[in-house]
């Protein structure tokens, strides 16, 4: 799953795409691997403060939350109760940061939808093709809202989100690694591989 996403995912391949040669994408590469580790360290020291903070009583368990993902920003509440606006910062903070990957990841969907699947069988102008590209932005935006509240029903939602990219990844993965590997491959052997 993690190849996948790191290697074959439209969002992750368009920005290594816009790099100027392949060892300005390899650099990209690399730099997104430190960078990810700088990203994630933080987010383990997090956790283990988390964990740290409500080791003698479990709010899920003390029923002062209804889900897992809810621990952090229960412990924001708490620990800044005393600071007004301060959890409130938090929270936008993790909404923006979350908006603006989908906000890329609707518009590399539309880019790829209208590019791959429209423009090669329809002879249309590009201020067509572009209402195009702002409908299916909305059409996957109103796809990607119904999924939130499904997380709701499917339980943890990062839980539900890695099952999901589980399930698509090897589908994605294969076909790139068929192709990478065998570059006879056309997409009569593609369908059948898949």
């Amino acid at each position: 799953m993690w190849t996948s996403i790191s290697c074959t995912n439209q969002a992750v391949s368009q920005r290594f795409l816009c790099c100027i040669s392949v060892n300005a994408g390899k650099m990209a590469m690399y730099s997104s691997w430190i960078f990810g580790l700088f990203m994630l360290i933080p987010l383990y020291i997090i956790g283990f403060i988390a964990y740290a903070y409500f080791g003698d009583c479990d709010p899920l368990l003390s029923n002062k939350i209804s889900a897992g993902d809810q621990v952090l920003p229960y412990m924001v509440m708490i620990v800044f109760r005393d600071l007004p606006g301060m959890s409130g910062l938090f929270i936008a903070g993790i909404f923006a940061a979350g908006l603006s990957t989908i906000s890329s990841a609707l518009n590399g969907m539309s880019c790829v939808t209208v590019g791959d699947l429209i423009q090669p069988h329809f002879n249309w102008s590009k201020n067509t093709l572009l209402w195009v590209s702002k409908g299916l932005t909305l059409t996957y935006g109103i796809i990607c809202i119904a999924f939130a509240y499904l997380s709701s029903i499917l339980g943890g939602l990062i839980q539900a989100t890695l099952s999901l990219l589980g399930i698509c990844a090897g589908p994605l993965l294969g076909p790139v690694v068929l192709g990478t590997l065998v570059p006879f491959t056309n997409s009569a052997v593609m369908i059948i591989f898949i």
